[in-house]
């Protein structure tokens, strides 16, 4: 179960789509196998995530609103 939670704890939307493409093309992986790859997909993206997240809720406050940025986050995804 605690691998589980680990697991889930650091899902996020680009690491679950190249882990669920890649688990639906090797239906034979084993369990440890799609725990390595999974945490292989989110080794260079979380430690980003976790640090630009701060800097753009602070950084993001100093935007003007004539810039008008609300287009970037629906780009984004």
């Amino acid at each position: 179960m605690w691998h589980r939670a680990i697991l889930a704890y650091f899902t996020e939307d680009q690491s679950h789509a190249l882990s669920v493409l890649e688990f639906e093309n090797k239906p034979r992986m084993t369990r440890p196998e799609k725990g390595v790859y999974f945490m292989g997909t989110v080794t260079p993206i979380c430690p980003n995530w976790y640090l630009f997240t701060p800097i753009g809720a602070l950084v993001g406050k100093s935007i003007p609103p004539e810039l008008a940025l609300d287009f970037a986050v629906p780009i984004t995804f």
